[in-house]
């Protein structure tokens, strides 16, 4: 089935309102918990159960995904418009928003185990990647229904709340994806990624799951949640140097190793903020500067020109690939010094950060009117 008119639309929603109420932040009736919803609710996660969903028939060797679970990252946009106005202060949103997100979440996670079961054979092991995020995505949505009525607990049901979606929901989904990603936007192939992804999801589950309960109850535990997802990280960085070298800094894959040097980047400063070298309020600039604007950014470049463009290559999605790719190293060196500024405490590496959420908005509408296949470009392809 043809999900041509679905994914641009969806895309649309996301990555503007990413970046309107990302360059909002001075407007005085919007507080930091709003805006911080309003990139990680608002913006990353309707695109992410959008990539997950284009993503599970590959993974599934299945046909294209039927066009009511497209209405999951629809539906999980307008949750996070909820959660933003709760986040703002309006209480009355919160369970409207944890239900409402908590229905897209599961509806993808179950279309996903229905697709695995009629599988032939097993499905790519990148899959349960993306089915144990959504569980952290569902334990995190019912963690915040909780808080609004166990108040005592607020405070820690909270910070239980934002690792697990930080680390659980997107980090998960991204170290699954980029495994994947990187090596084909980089042209290389590697074949530790299917044996990397069986084995070390557990590592990851299990360091998200203690980091965000020694969050909220037990800080000793913090060190030992690191450790975890550090097993993952060392051998993805070993098995994509050793397979990709110096194409893991070309144009079309730095955006993408970026944000993958960012997520690491976000896991020392983390180890530092009991030796009281990292400020612990630093620490979700940190995630979105250094880590998610640079891997929205590669991972819109790969995944906009297949949305807009479904189907064999076209000179269209070509001309798009490549303008999405422009300056790619550049913007990467700009997400990471705009990282390594706010573990410094330097509040001057926000605005650093916004300026190549800015770029990347200019190349989307860019690659967006690129016209369709020309007369001569249709007759060069037959």
């Amino acid at each position: 089935m043809d999900n041509r008119p679905a994914w641009p639309w969806i895309l649309f929603a996301g990555i503007t309102l990413i970046a309107f109420l990302s360059l909002a932040h001075p407007l005085p009736n919007l507080s930091a918990a709003a805006i911080s919803h309003a990139v990680l609710a608002v913006g990353a996660l309707p695109l992410i159960l959008a990539a997950m969903i284009y993503f599970t028939p590959t993974l599934t060797r299945s046909g294209p995904p039927p066009r009511s679970i497209l209405l999951a990252p629809l539906a999980a946009l307008a949750a996070g418009g909820m959660a933003m106005m709760a986040a703002n202060g309006s209480l009355i949103w919160i369970h409207p928003a944890a239900t409402l997100g908590i229905g897209a979440a599961l509806a993808t996670a179950l279309w996903m185990g229905r697709r695995a079961k009629r599988c032939l054979g097993a499905p790519h092991p990148g899959l349960r990647w993306y089915q144990w995020a959504l569980g952290m995505l569902l334990a995190a949505l019912l963690s915040m229904a909780m808080a609004a009525v166990w108040t005592e607990q607020w405070q820690a049901l909270r910070s239980f709340h934002l690792h697990l979606n930080l680390l659980g929901f997107v980090g998960m989904t991204a170290i699954g994806t980029l495994q994947v990603l990187i090596p084909t936007a980089g042209g290389f192939s590697d074949p530790d990624a299917h044996r990397r992804l069986a084995l070390d999801w557990k590592y990851a589950l299990a360091g998200s799951i203690i980091s965000a309960i020694s969050a909220g109850w037990l800080r000793p535990l913090s060190a030992l949640g690191l450790i975890l997802w550090a097993i993952p990280l060392t051998r993805m960085v070993r098995g994509l140097w050793r397979q990709g070298g110096a194409a893991l800094w070309a144009s079309e894959t730095a955006l993408l190793s970026g944000a993958l040097a960012g997520f690491i980047l976000m896991m020392v400063a983390s180890a530092m903020i009991p030796l009281g070298l990292v400020n612990a309020d630093d620490s979700l600039p940190l995630f979105f500067s250094a880590f998610l604007f640079p891997l929205v950014s590669g991972a819109l470049g790969r995944l906009l020109p297949m949305w807009r463009w479904p189907g064999p290559s076209t000179p269209a999605r070509e001309r798009a690939l490549k303008r999405l790719a422009t300056a790619g190293r550049l913007r990467a060196l700009i997400f990471f010094c705009a990282g390594v500024m706010v573990a410094m405490g330097n509040p001057q590496g926000i605005p650093l950060a916004l300026l190549g959420l800015a770029w990347l908005l200019l190349l989307v509408l860019w690659s967006l009117i690129t016209p369709g296949p020309t007369h001569t470009d249709s007759a060069e392809t037959t």
